[in-house]
């Protein structure tokens, strides 16, 4: 397993992303690098990311929450955050999962509407914390291939393509409105239409 080391992050936790359909919503990143290792996963060949280890910050929640009430004060409090551009919101680590979970009730209790995209496994608490906001929260799930043999070698620390659609139903049983991203398209692997 990939280390996980704190550090402190010294810039704002809201960014705009200035890329396609993120352009101008406001985005939060948990991690710097991301235990999910995809293969594929373009923020790996940033010139931050740690190569050796995840960097979870560890005051985050209490910069998010200064500037979620800065916000509120200037009355330009976002109405969409989405989790994890270059991340996974959801990644296999108790640190990791509890800042998640202290970040999304922060923004969920300020009636922000949270998006993310994940390749996790979603613990009960999550689900718990989303059964009381089902207006509010957009999950997406990543989802390729139901091949095993495509998992262990494209996504092997991800959760199985199998418990995504599981997941899939359960944030629908909740009144979620889940949808699935299939990407990326990985030539002679993944483009056939079966």
């Amino acid at each position: 397993m990939i280390p996980v080391k704190r550090v402190e992050r010294r810039t704002k936790v809201l960014k705009k992303p200035a890329f396609g359909c993120l352009k101008g919503v406001p985005s939060v990143n948990l991690t710097r690098g991301c235990l999910h290792r995809c293969v594929y996963c373009y923020a790996r060949v940033f010139p931050e990311t740690p190569t050796r280890e995840v960097h979870l910050y560890d005051n985050l929640v209490t910069r998010l929450a200064d500037e979620i009430s800065l916000s509120k004060r200037r009355g330009t409090l976002p109405a969409v955050v989405t989790f994890s551009t270059a991340s996974d919101l959801f990644q296999p680590h108790p640190e990791i999962l509890a800042v998640a979970f202290k970040a999304l009730k922060l923004l969920l209790n300020h009636g922000i509407t949270i998006s993310f995209l994940t390749k996790g496994r979603i613990t009960k608490e999550f689900w718990d914390l989303f059964r009381d906001f089902p207006d509010l929260v957009r999950p997406r799930f990543g989802l390729v291939s139901l091949s095993l043999t495509y998992h262990g070698h494209f996504e092997p620390y991800t959760a199985s393509p199998f418990l995504r659609l599981r997941q899939m139903e359960k944030a629908a049983s909740l009144g979620l409105k889940p949808a699935a991203r299939v990407d990326p398209i990985i030539p002679h692997v993944t483009d056939k239409e079966e």
